[in-house]
């Protein structure tokens, strides 16, 4: 006997389509003949999952407001959200929850830098030559 996970009963298209929403086809419960799955069932299953979220949510509403109300901190105005704003929260959220958010900071002692900058002049005219930090830094990276 081999250890093969038996795969739920469903078609290529709807478990492309299981697959598109994100959803583990393993457990959505099939309602055709032998528990085959088909596309009201995946809906169905969303639909179950969405309900439940949004119970767990107005209950976390409801005790937050048990707890204490917004007025208690001052004046309180309720706006409506712009529709550009609707349109783009969806995508600002994948956005933080997908591009991880990094920032590396090194430092590095520039001393002699500055001072070989500083003491350039031209060779004709005896002037400061004023060279950026970038124009070094680019072409000790070259070489």
């Amino acid at each position: 006997m081999s250890d093969k996970k038996i795969k739920s009963p469903a078609s290529p298209k709807i478990r492309k389509f299981a697959r598109e929403l994100g959803i583990n086809i393993d457990q959505v419960a099939g309602s055709e003949r032998k528990g085959r799955i088909i596309e009201s069932d995946i809906k169905n299953f969303i639909s179950n999952k969405i309900n439940q979220n949004l119970n767990l949510n107005e209950n976390k509403e409801q005790k937050i407001e048990k707890e204490f109300k917004h007025s208690d901190f001052g004046e309180v105005e309720i706006k409506d959200v712009p529709r550009i704003k609707k349109l783009a929260a969806p995508y600002l959220v994948n956005a933080w929850k997908t591009i991880p958010h990094v920032t590396n900071h090194d430092e590095a002692d520039i001393t002699e830098m500055e001072d070989f900058r500083n003491s350039l002049t031209d060779i004709y005219t005896g002037e400061k030559k004023k060279i950026t930090p970038l124009a070094i830094i680019i072409k000790d990276l070259i070489e």
